[in-house]
């Protein structure tokens, strides 16, 4: 997504100095330019990993379950355990 909007920048910057009655906020510095590019820096490496992670899961399956029973299981034995290492419940 941060791709695609770095990519038009040029353009983007003509269309703001040829658009003079653009409001503050929809006008992008070179500050907002700077932002996006180290967004796009940082999330980069997640963006390859992706795909190799939906992949061990399913389809787009999270890693974790989700439905209400097993949390609830999950949370009763975290909570069991909490108790009987540190005599109390953390939650």
């Amino acid at each position: 997504m941060i791709e695609g909007a770095l990519k038009p920048r040029d353009a983007v910057t003509l269309y703001q100095q040829a658009t003079p009655d653009l409001e503050v906020e929809d006008v992008l510095l070179p500050t907002d330019w700077a932002e996006l590019t180290e967004f796009k820096k940082l999330l980069t490496p997640l963006a390859r990993l992706q795909p190799a992670l939906m992949g061990l899961f399913g389809h787009g399956s999270p890693p974790w379950p989700t439905y209400p029973g097993s949390l609830n299981r999950q949370r009763s034995a975290f909570l069991s355990y909490q108790t009987t290492t540190s005599g109390y419940a953390s939650f």
